[in-house]
């Protein structure tokens, strides 16, 4: 056990290794490359297209960061203390990524329960393309060139090495004995590309997590197997599929006034129109973003699952959800949350979790 756990920790160190090297050798430009129809621009114009984050790259990159993977870790603290979410490595990653994701709950008290999922996801996807939406009708076309699509549903083919601890009650007893267990998987996913998220995401002027839909196949590698009547299922191997997302809610917050979304809109058409059309349809100044006090500070996330047993006298499903509703402010690391979890995973089994108070985003 102890192995599995250095060998983890040996990984993480190496990805976190590759990222702090990639990041120390990359040079943020200050215009956009001058390849391919940007040759045609001057630096005066490519310089304002950088700024404004619409050279082909980065709007390249923007949707590239909407990982599957990449829910923001969080430090929750309530009457229970939790961390989950992951990060990826590199987070400019184009083809081949490594995900490191953790979910962990710890009930302080005389019983002092505590469940924690850590992993490791070496991961290949790839991306079809979608017509963007929304030029304005004067756009010019050598101005748009490029930038016609955008990566839209993605597909990832991954494997998961993945420790985990789980603390459960012995049947007709109050003792609780801990699982502890290595395992490993393959699976492979998808993220559903939808417009009316990216549309919220700008109204809202606020980041989600587009819907995931995944299929993984584990196997224990070592753990329980030494423990006296374990949980039906623990030592099985599993086939489990998952579905998780995270989105905004319009509920408007901050000293609201009358037409401040009105306001943002006309900005960002006019933007768009300075950026992308050619004589008089073109602004003669750069428009000012108007100043905007209201915000959109409510969040829902959701993580839903199914396992069963696959070499198992056990093999029923087994459902599992864990739901969370978030509070937090534009650009604010700490906000609250009341979250809840039931059900049984890959053989584990957790009572009906409330965890009620702060959240902290330790990466952002």
């Amino acid at each position: 056990m102890r192995s599995a756990a250095r060998w983890l920790a040996l990984a993480a160190l190496l990805s976190f290794s590759v990222a702090a090297v990639h990041a120390a050798t990359t040079d943020e430009p200050e215009r956009c490359a001058a390849e391919g129809w940007m040759a045609g621009m001057t630096p005066a114009e490519r310089e304002y297209l950088k700024s404004k984050k619409l050279c082909p790259e980065d709007v390249a990159e923007k949707d590239s960061d909407k990982s599957p993977f990449a829910s923001p870790i969080e430090l929750q603290l309530g009457s229970k203390v939790a961390i989950k979410g992951a990060e990826i490595f590199p987070r400019d990653a184009r083809r081949f990524f490594t995900t490191l994701d953790v979910d962990a709950v710890w009930e302080p008290g005389s019983k002092g329960r505590y469940t924690s999922s850590a992993g490791l996801r070496p991961t290949y996807t790839r991306a079809v393309t979608t017509p963007v939406r929304g030029f304005p009708g004067c756009a010019s076309p050598l101005r748009t060139a490029g930038l016609e699509r955008i990566p839209g549903h993605s597909f990832q083919l991954y494997g998961d090495l993945r420790q985990r601890i789980g603390d459960f009650e012995k049947s007709g007893s109050d003792q609780t004995e801990r699982v502890e267990q290595f395992l490993y998987g393959v699976g492979a996913d998808v993220r559903i590309f939808l417009f009316w998220l990216r549309e919220l995401e700008r109204l809202t002027r606020s980041d989600s997590e587009y819907p995931r839909l995944a299929l993984t196949y584990y196997r224990v590698r070592e753990g329980s197997q030494n423990i006296q009547d374990p949980p039906d299922g623990v030592n099985a191997g599993q086939l489990q599929l998952a579905f998780s997302a995270e989105f905004p809610l319009r509920i408007v917050e901050g000293e609201k006034r009358r037409g401040d979304d009105a306001a943002y809109e006309r900005y960002y058409q006019e933007l768009l129109r300075y950026a992308f059309c050619d004589g008089a349809d073109r602004p003669a100044t750069e428009p000012v973003e108007p100043r905007i006090t209201s915000y959109y500070p409510w969040s829902v996330s959701l993580d839903v699952r199914a396992s069963r047993a696959v070499d198992s006298d056990d093999q029923g499903i087994e459902p599992y959800a864990d739901v969370a509703i978030k509070y937090r402010r534009p650009g604010a690391r700490l906000g609250y949350l009341m979250r809840y979890r039931s059900g049984k995973d890959l053989g584990l089994e957790f009572g009906d979790e409330v965890i009620v108070g702060l959240m902290f985003r330790a990466f952002e």
